[in-house]
This record gives structure tokens, sequence and C-alpha cells, in this order.
């Protein structure tokens, strides 16, 4: 997938990956041009953990990396349309 707009780049799975768990992503940001990010995304078999980790590269140097640990918690995201639930009030639910 290719995309474009405020930041252009890609999105691909990873064709060796046999369990379907890995994406890859490279973006750009059009208003920063010495900028650009890789992206690896993580899933777990269940599908409810994800962990992604950003390389940040400024003028082809890394810069920092950040990790982000996610946690699925509904199949229904509707029913958190328009409302800003504390995280405390969402783990209540988690079974």
């Amino acid at each position: 997938m290719i995309f474009s707009g405020t930041i252009d780049g890609w999105a691909a799975s990873v064709d060796l990956d046999e369990f379907d768990r890995t994406m890859l992503l490279y973006w750009k940001r059009i208003n920063e041009p010495d900028l650009y990010i890789y992206e690896m995304i993580q899933l777990s078999d269940d599908r409810k953990h994800r962990s992604r980790t950003w390389q940040w590269f400024n003028n082809g140097k890394l810069l920092k990396r950040t990790l982000i640990d996610e946690l699925k918690i509904s199949d229904d995201w509707q029913s958190f349309e328009n409302q800003d639930p504390e995280y405390s009030e969402i783990a209540k639910n988690l079974s």
C-alpha cells in the first residue's frame, strides 16, 4: 500500500513471515524533508497484542527509537466513539 498527503510512504506485509505477524512501514512528513521513519509492527497470534518500533532518521542518521506496546480492548470501537474514558475504566471490563 502506498499513501500520500501530509505523510508520504508505504506499508507492506512481510511475505517470508508465514504466520502473518509482521508489517513494515516507511513514512515521511512532507513538511520535514530531512526526517523519515521506518516502523515495524508485530502482532501476537491471538491478535490482542501489538508491538510497534519506530526508527526515526534525520539526514540519514538514526535520531531516536520509539517502542509502543498495545492491547486490543474491543472489536466494538463504536461503543467508544465520542467518549474519552480513562484507561482504568476500560481496564475494568477486560477479560
